[in-house]
């Protein structure tokens, strides 16, 4: 049973790693290679992306709803 579950997490492990990838190379990118130079900088490099996921996020609950 235990030889289940570890072979289930080693699976799953190329899905995680994945999903981490881009994580790590976009820190990577930002504060070793291309290093801000103030905090406005950090503040607009973070926030961008999260504007950009939630209206995606808002189009897709009006999307939705619509279809309801």
């Amino acid at each position: 049973d235990e030889d289940n579950e570890i072979k289930k997490w080693n699976e799953g492990l190329l899905v995680k790693s994945l999903i981490l990838l881009p994580i790590i190379i976009f820190i990577i990118g930002l504060f070793i290679v291309n290093r801000p130079e103030n905090l406005t900088d950090v503040l607009f490099v973070l926030l961008y992306p999260f504007c950009l996921i939630s209206i995606g996020l808002i189009i897709l609950f009006a999307m939705t709803s619509k279809l309801k």
